[in-house]
């Protein structure tokens, strides 16, 4: 399993938030074989306990251009995104991010 965590940025009226979808094929433990992320939503994944490595898949509609994606983020986005699921620590968040951390 591949837990699929999906960031959805605040909109007009609504706030931000934090939703965590695990990937795999045991339909009966509440697994999902795929996932649908809506365009302009933040996306990382994180392999189960004991797992070391999976085979994912992504399709994107529009194509892959380097001006519609971003590698990484930095304290603001981990701020937005703190406390809105009960894993989304701001140690957590931090750790998802990994190297790709802007800015400390």
């Amino acid at each position: 399993p591949v837990d699929y965590f999906i960031f959805h940025p605040a909109k007009p009226g609504e706030e931000a938030k934090a939703v965590k979808v695990t990937l795999g094929m045991d339909l009966d433990a509440g697994q999902h074989p795929a996932v649908a992320v809506p365009g302009g939503c933040w996306k990382a994944l994180k392999l189960g306990d004991g797992v070391s490595h999976a085979l994912t898949v992504n399709v994107l509609s529009p194509e892959f251009t380097e001006d519609r994606v971003r590698i990484g983020e930095g304290g603001s986005w981990i701020a937005q995104f703190a406390g809105k699921a009960v894993w989304a620590t701001e140690e957590f968040l931090t750790g998802l991010i990994g190297p790709n951390l802007w800015g400390g």
